[in-house]
């Protein structure tokens, strides 16, 4: 297949936690509307049910605030290592340019830098 083959899809299976949370919060709205619904699993209750949902939205809050949390800190991480400017890349790159300059490329204060990479993603 081509590329122009390939088609793009959208996942419609509804398993990301936010969906499921989701579906038991409505699963649990139809469980008390259902007034012949009595089971004797004490886990199958409505107000088992009820707290297992509580449970689920405050666990998946977490997850929400400690992803946002993560995803900014490597935003951070990135600007303090690659800023075009002021990185520790660039910064690296400079010094090695300097020290070329300074030095020659024969030079052992050269030659004890130049195989440090510095890489910018």
């Amino acid at each position: 297949q081509t590329n122009a083959q390939v088609a793009k899809t959208i996942s419609v299976s509804q398993l990301s936690y936010d969906a499921q949370v989701e579906h038991l919060s409505k699963l649990h709205q139809l469980l008390l509307a259902e007034e012949s619904y009595k089971p004797n699993e004490a886990e199958l209750t409505t107000m088992a049910v009820a707290q297992k949902l509580e449970l689920f939205k405050n666990v998946n809050q977490k997850v929400i605030t400690a992803y946002t949390q993560y995803s900014n800190s490597r935003i951070a991480r990135d600007i303090v290592l690659y800023d075009a400017l002021n990185g520790l890349v660039a910064v690296a790159q400079g010094v090695k340019k300097y020290v070329l300059s300074v030095f020659k490329a024969n030079s052992p204060q050269y030659r004890q830098i130049s195989g440090i990479e510095f890489k910018k993603r």
